[in-house]
């Protein structure tokens, strides 16, 4: 008797790297106007709406807050109806918010726009959605895919963030904010056309690998070499908490730098228009190392690699707080890049220790364990400055913070595979 291969075979270029390639697109424009081309509105937007910059600190807090509340609500949708379907709804929040703060005028409708349309879009269009596309198309090359959607963060920082500083400063911040989201709906609906949310959505396996119907039926697991932990299974295992413990550290310091990374730069004595060039500069330069990282995460232990880029994130920092002069500050910007070959690393682990199957909700419940922190960075950012129109307070504990996380990523090991299981290693 026949048996039918069940997936296609393998044609020169994996249709993976072009679900990758759309998703890279898609979070070039997330990336660039809101994980890092907002620190652009900081001043303008603070200054009409008359707001303390630990005020507008606490909205963006709150957003992340909001963020984190939903992740593992996003999660379970994600993995339950597929990324595909959950990106088209948060691109289209994403790019409403964006155009309706053109007649922003108040400290509600701030709120509104950004914690209620804007925040809860991005995270159920750009940032979940693509990294679970990376997660769920490939394993054996899930660390390099992650790296190139992580890349996607930086190339849209790198490109927009002076163009956005560029029209704030030349037509104000709401035609800056209107153009935002429209570029975002013209460029990212036609992306989503190419993405499907699994694999196995056109007849594939992870990576393009190709087994017939037999070995799928009768050994499952084999069949694609994987281990996929439940969410009450992960939530056990002591690997889990020590991951959450050692992002959270990270995302304290690296929230709070980033809000006020214009602001910061500008009391460094940068304008505002350098500032922002500093922040492409630094965003471009986190391009190929997101990508290096993500090429090392598939041949060295991915904990080491996480130490190693927060102790350079530490190292940055050190610099930053004592610059004295201009080249110290591009010196900052250039190792702090370095520091983000992390952000491939920290998404891919998760792939590896728990699987592919429940990925997206695994990330999601971390994302809510991580909320407090992220909430505290930013505001605590502000609040110094406001208190002692400086920094450098706020700088000493990052320094510190940044440090225990690369002791933390060190020491989370690998889970051991759930008792149901059997025959599997991690690695």
């Amino acid at each position: 008797m026949n048996v039918d291969v069940v997936v296609k075979r393998p044609v020169k270029i994996f249709y993976g790297w072009w679900v990758v390639l759309a998703a890279t697109i898609i979070g070039a424009l997330g990336g660039g106007i809101i994980t890092y081309g907002f620190t652009t509105f900081f001043l303008p937007l603070s200054a009409e709406l008359g707001l303390t910059r630990a005020a507008y600190s606490a909205v963006i807090s709150v957003s992340r807050l909001e963020g984190s509340v939903e992740g593992p609500i996003v999660g379970w949708l994600i993995d339950r109806f597929g990324a595909r379907k959950l990106m088209v709804i948060g691109l289209l929040l994403f790019s409403a918010g964006f155009i309706g703060m053109y007649w922003m005028n108040s400290l509600p409708m701030f709120i509104i726009l950004f914690v209620g349309v804007i925040s809860i879009g991005y995270n159920t269009g750009f940032l979940h959605g693509s990294f679970a596309l990376a997660n769920k198309w490939f394993i054996r090359q899930r660390s390099k895919a992650t790296g190139i959607v992580s890349m996607s963060f930086g190339i849209g920082g790198a490109a927009i963030v002076p163009v956005l500083a560029w029209l704030i400063l030349q037509h104000g911040w709401r035609i800056a904010a209107f153009t935002a989201g429209a570029v975002t709906l013209v460029i990212g609906l036609p992306m989503l056309l190419v993405i499907r949310s699994t694999p196995e959505d056109k007849g594939f396996l992870p990576d393009g690998k190709v087994v017939d119907a037999k070995e799928v039926a009768e050994k499952p697991g084999e069949a694609t070499g994987e281990i996929n932990f439940t969410v009450r299974e992960a939530i056990k295992a002591p690997a889990f908490w020590v991951l959450c413990l050692a992002l959270s550290l990270r995302t304290l310091v690296t929230g709070g730098i980033w809000v006020h990374m214009v602001p910061l730069l500008v009391f460094k004595e940068f304008d505002e228009q350098a500032a922002a060039n500093a922040v492409g500069l630094c965003l471009m330069f986190t391009i190929p190392v997101r990508f290096i990282f993500g090429w090392l995460g598939d041949i060295y232990p991915k904990r080491y690699l996480l130490a190693l880029c927060c102790l350079i994130g530490t190292v940055a920092l050190t610099i930053l707080l004592t610059a004295q002069s201009l080249w110290q500050v591009y010196l900052f910007v250039i190792i702090f890049a370095l520091s983000y070959g992390v952000a491939p690393l920290q998404q891919s682990i998760i792939g590896d220790y728990f699987g592919r199957k429940r990925f997206a909700t695994i990330r999601g419940t971390m994302a809510l364990i991580e909320a407090l922190p992220i909430t505290i960075g930013p505001i605590y950012a502000g609040y110094i400055y406001d208190v002692t129109h400086s920094y450098q307070v706020a700088f000493v504990a990052f320094i510190v913070v940044y440090f225990l996380a690369a002791i933390v990523f060190f020491l989370a090991k690998s889970p051991k595979p759930p008792v149901r299981v059997t025959g599997y290693s991690t690695s």
